[in-house]
């Protein structure tokens, strides 16, 4: 296949400067990086998806290079380019596989460089042997590793520290291996401290004690000066306590015992862990990873590794630029390795006066001498690089010391770049020390600053205001155009800075001062002093500051403000009547998500300061005199939003009925001196959606506030059209409300219904169903037919299945209405295939087959050919083999069961049984648990799989896959609600949460009663009900009840440990993040599942015989 690289969208750019250049020779393998790596980037993600056609695009693109390389492009009249090396490209690809963990492209990517006569170098085979490895297939990566022993490229100190942690996190070798690899270290001449330590760690995760003691015998007699360093004793505390169950003390006691560690050493250990808190050596590392945590020595080798690189390609003939070692640089800005920048700053320097010459030393260097390479001279450019680099790693007055630097290097200017770096470092530092000085040495360079880098440091000075006014008016340089807009900008940026900095005296200063030089208010100004009212601790005393605010014509003299305020500390003040830090936070939370207010109020400044304000009172003269003064103001634009915060503030915050019918009262009346009481409710109504509410609560105010003058004023069809014109603006919980008293289904039924199909994508699923199936005007089959292709396009495509529920009603065309159903998912399925090259995918027909199901059609003549095709189409079901064990030679609990008592329930013979053994009287007891595809790194959570159900005699697997849910409802209801069935479960909670997530239009999953947590150190019945809560199950004091699930102690260690303590042997887990979505389940993951359920109940009789 060709590729037209000139017109790809990333690639086209770089083809076009390449295509209008005159001269060839400067064009380096560097420039070509790019669009690989973003190709790459598309097409791999951590979270296993992947986009094949950007990763063939990129191999596709090295191709190309390698074409460029040896004879160049004939077609595009490109000369051959020898200085290009595929090979870095090759790399480039096998580091972006590393990070998303893709083997195969990896792989693909190695094998190349063998194929082009490219000799991969140490880093990419560390790359290589990481990414498989991470994949949990050690024994390849140590193959791998042994083949790179015996290569020219030789493993260095960071392949050993990926293979040492790759030990600990895989089962696939013996931990003694990590021995073998500080052997294979020293013989190398790769071997530093830092690999004892890791080595340590390995087998805490491996729970290898033996060796662990080894690897300390290690340190004693190959590195005795370690013993001294905090790092060890931090180590050994963290390792000590992940070996033993018990925790941190019975390991340190046995090295003292024998010898391994001293009395002070261990008190040494203790001392340390005690500071240091919870343990950070969890195996959470990332096989080869470099950051700033890195030793030294690995810095070092990783450093020098890439300077010799570069010298490789200058003998080799490769133009090396400045563009190369900046890349190094920002390297050590990402890892936060300050130290190392002047590593190579030096070789560039040394590089450009000097040359190199050869070395007779081990670090690797060797070839011939280069002589002196001028175009390494440090640039301009450079010195942005150094300065960014610095301020990253967090050393200010280094980068600072950088930039004055420059004053003695004649070649070297400072541009704007290095101006831009230096503030946003100093903005993240929050250190505006050497600001002032900057911004003269900017006047002197004529550097004009721009919007962001003022921003940046008005926000600097909010604890120093009166020089951040001083500079930002009168120093930072601005250009010509529109320097009082922008000075405007940021000085209501100071502002806001002083009031988040609890400085209101610099606020309000600030202002003043803005004012007084030609400045204005504006609804930032409006905001920053209503958080600066926000920072007391009482609500009188942020009223009093607003006041004092208002009095002095600094804020809108408008009645919202408190109104806002009153809410704030209503809701958010704490128990002991304290509204502290957190409360503060949340508060400021909300005010950003309701900045419309503070906007839309300074929209119509002019005609409300020309009004008057309001003087702020307390009680219900003053809820009254609010809701009347902007009812007086109907005709504002911002009327009906303030009008619709303050009753929202009003409603919410009634303690008992008589002061909430007092409220609907004062609404009312003030409501009644507007032109028209219904269309300014109906705007206040609208208004709603800018106070970010919940759609509960939405719905709830929205509710509260139309049944106040409705039932007296009639609406009139201009309301209904105003309702209209406002559907896209809306959710459908407001439009429910408005429904109710508009009756828009009757008036606008097209207009009701293209909105709910809008709905249907925008907003909730359920909701809008809902509101559809309640209006018997709405829920007919003509409305079933306009949304039903909607309806079976996120069936199939989107997998949202609820969306049959709309379908089985008892209407009168019901059945007409599913067949319909049936017939779009049909069609859609029938589409995908076509465009599906794979045939054996392309005739599964999988979401009809659930659609007949659930519907019951699968007797009717029109589907039976779909039921068929689909049925022949399906794996076949998956028997458990109650024999299948780990690898390894560990003894791990087994399940006491026949092989026949454990049944996969996906299809109907299995379910029968299921539910004759299920509902039997003698079943009063059942462990759950329940599997689904790991989804850590996913976008969206994975929905439920598996349920395991076990009880003393049998373990069924339901398969969500296979089985409608349809068909499991009543056996579900059956046992979740029964109170005579005790659930038994570990972590329950998390495993019912997931099934009501993943099936939220059953209600079997509504109800758990009488479930027992063994995750809790304290057994005790409890009811997990629909809306969230888990109470008591028998309780006769509702409060001693809650109190005492309150303080229920989670175990600290996980099911496995815990099943180890009980009965003696450990869980294996090998199974756990399997891809449980995958058909036929495999026989490992099928004794997996069941054992992890019928534990449970073993778990119970051996708690009970204690």
């Amino acid at each position: 296949m060709t590729h037209r690289w000139e017109e790809d969208e990333v690639s086209g750019p770089l083809l076009r400067q390449l295509l209008a250049a005159e001269d060839y020779s400067s064009w380096e393998t560097r420039a070509f990086l790019r669009p690989i790596f973003r190709w790459m980037k598309v097409g791999l993600h951590k979270d296993g998806s992947r986009e094949d056609a950007a990763i063939e695009k990129a191999f596709a693109f090295v191709e190309w290079l390698v074409l460029l390389a040896t004879e160049g492009d004939s077609t595009r009249g490109i000369p051959k380019l020898p200085m290009l090396q595929p090979s870095y490209a090759l790399n480039t690809i096998v580091t972006a596989s590393q990070r998303a963990g893709s083997v195969r492209e990896a792989q693909r990517a190695f094998d190349l460089l063998e194929v082009h006569g490219c000799q991969p170098d140490v880093f990419t085979y560390t790359a290589l042997i990481d990414v498989i490895a991470r994949n949990g297939d050690l024994p390849a990566a140590i193959q791998k590793y042994e083949e790179m022993r015996l290569s020219t490229s030789k493993p260095n100190v960071v392949t050993y520290t990926t293979l040492v942690r790759a030990v600990g996190l895989s089962d696939g070798v013996a931990a003694e291996q990590c021995l073998v690899f500080l052997d294979h270290a020293k013989e190398d001449r790769a071997f530093d401290e830092a690999l004892l330590l890791e080595a340590l760690e390995t087998c805490a995760r491996r729970k290898d004690r033996a060796v662990a003691t080894r690897v300390l015998n290690e340190i004693t007699a190959h590195s005795p000066k370690l013993r001294a360093d905090d790092r060890f004793f931090y180590t050994v505390g963290q390792v000590a306590k992940l070996l033993d169950y018990d925790g941190l003390e019975p390991v340190l006691a046995g090295w003292v015992g024998s010898g391994v560690l001293s009395q002070e050493e261990r008190n040494r250990v203790v001392k340390l862990q005690a500071e240091e808190g919870e343990s950070t050596a969890n195996g959470s590392k990332t096989l080869g990873c470099l950051g700033h945590q890195t030793s030294q020595s690995v810095r070092k080798a990783v450093v020098h590794h890439d300077i010799n690189r570069l010298i490789s390609r200058i003998q080799s003939g490769s133009l090396v630029t400045v563009n190369d070692f900046e890349t190094l640089i920002h390297q050590c800005r990402k890892r936060k390795w300050k130290e190392d920048v002047s590593v190579i700053v030096d070789a560039m320097r040394d590089l450009a006066t000097r040359g190199w010459q050869p070395s007779s030393g081990s670090d690797g260097s060797e070839g011939e001498p280069i002589p002196p390479q001028p175009q390494l001279q440090l640039t301009s450019k450079t010195y942005v690089s150094i300065v960014d680099a610095y301020m990253c790693c967090g050393d200010e007055p280094l980068a600072w010391q950088v930039v004055q630097e420059i004053d003695t290097l004649p070649d070297i200017t400072r541009e704007l770049p290095l101006y831009r770096k230096f503030i946003r470092g100093a903005y993240l530092l929050t250190n505006c020390d050497h600001i002032a000085e900057l911004i003269t040495l900017a006047r002197e360079d004529k550097i004009v600053f721009t919007q962001r880098m003022g921003v940046k440091i008005a926000r600097m000075f909010g604890h120093n205001h009166k020089e951040g006014f001083k500079l930002l008016v009168h120093e930072v340089p601005l250009g010509e155009t529109g320097v009082q807009a922008k000075k405007q900008g940021f000085l209501e940026e100071l502002v806001k800075s002083c009031a988040y900095k609890n400085n209101s005296g610099g606020a309000e200063e600030t202002l003043q001062a803005m004012l007084k030089h030609g400045y204005c208010r504006s609804a930032a100004t409006e905001t920053a002093l209503f958080i600066c009212c926000i920072q007391h601790d009482t609500v009188s005393e942020a009223q009093a500051m607003l006041q004092h605010f208002q009095d002095s014509s600094l804020m809108m003299p408008v009645p919202v403000y408190d109104s806002l305020l009153r809410e704030f500390y209503f809701k958010y003040t704490r128990r002991g009547n304290t509204f502290d830090e957190s409360s503060r936070k949340v508060a400021m939370k909300t005010l950003y998500a309701r900045r419309a207010i503070f906007e839309q109020v300074f929209k119509d400044h002019e005609a409300l300061e020309a009004g008057g304000g309001i003087t702020v009172n307390t009680g219900e003269d003053q809820d009254s005199a609010s809701f009347r003064y902007w009812c007086s103001r109907a005709s504002l634009s911002c009327s009906p939003l303030m009008f619709s915060q303050h009753a929202m503030q009003v409603l919410t915050t009634s303690r008992d009925k008589d002061s909430k019918n007092a409220a609907e009262q004062s609404i009312r009346d003030a409501l009644m001196i507007t032109p028209d009481p219904c269309l300014f409710l109906l705007q206040s109504v609208v208004s709603l959606r800018f106070l970010d509410l919940t759609f509960r609560t939405l719905g709830k105010l929205a509710k509260q506030l139309l049944v106040v003058v409705t039932d007296e004023l009639p609406m009139e069809e201009r309301h209904a059209e105003y309702c209209v014109s406002q559907l896209p603006l809306l959710s459908v919980h407001i439009v429910k409300e408005l429904d109710d008293v508009v009756y828009l289904h009757r008036s606008h039924r097209s207009d009701l219904l293209a909105f709910c199909l809008d709905a249907l994508e925008t907003d909730s699923v359920d909701k809008t169903m809902g509101f559809l199936m309640r209006r018997p005007e709405l829920y007919d089959a003509e409305t079933a037919a306009y949304l039903g292709p909607k309806f079976a396009e996120m069936f199939v495509y989107g997998g949202v299945s609820n969306v049959i529920m709309f379908f089985k009603s008892d209407l009168e065309d019901s059945v007409e209405m599913r067949r319909q159903f049936v017939r779009e998912v049909i069609e859609l399925e029938n589409a995908a295939a076509e465009e599906d090259e794979d045939e054996d995918e392309s005739s599964s027909f999988r979401n009809t087959y659930k659609a007949i199901r659930e519907f019951k059609l699968e007797h009717e003549a029109e589907f039976m050919p779909y039921m068929m095709q689909a049925r022949a189409a399906m794996p076949k079901p998956v028997y458990a083999d109650a024999s299948a064990t780990p690898a390894d030679d560990t003894a791990y609990l087994k399940v006491p069961l026949a092989q026949e008592r454990i049944v996969v329930v996906d299809n109907d013979e299995a379910l029968s049984l299921a539910t004759e053994l299920l509902m039997r009287d003698s079943v009063t007891r059942i462990a759950l648990d329940a599997e689904w595809r790991p989804d850590s790194r996913a976008a969206v959570p994975s929905k439920c799989s598996i349920l395991q159900v076990a009880c003393d005699d049998y373990v069924f697997i339901f398969d969500f896959v296979e089985m409608a849910l349809g068909d499991l409802e009543e056996l579900f209801e059956h046992l979740f609600a029964s109170e005579t069935i005790a659930k038994i479960g570990f972590a329950i909670a998390g495993d019912i949460k997931r099934l009501r997530w993943s099936f939220p239009e059953v209600k079997c999953f509504d109800t758990f009663v009488n479930v027992l947590d063994f995750s809790f150190e304290t057994l005790e019945a409890t009811t997990h009900l629909s809306n969230g809560p888990i109470v008591a199950t028998r309780s006769t004091s509702d409060d001693a009840a809650s109190e005492r699930l309150q303080r229920r102690k989670r175990r600290q260690k996980g099911l496995s440990t815990y099943v180890k303590q009980a009965l003696g042997y450990p869980l294996s887990k090998l199974q756990q993040k399997s891809d449980w979505e995958r058909r036929p389940l495999t026989l490992q993951q099928v004794a997996y599942a069941a054992l992890d359920a019928y534990c449970l109940l073993m778990l119970q009789d051996a708690v009970a015989d204690k």
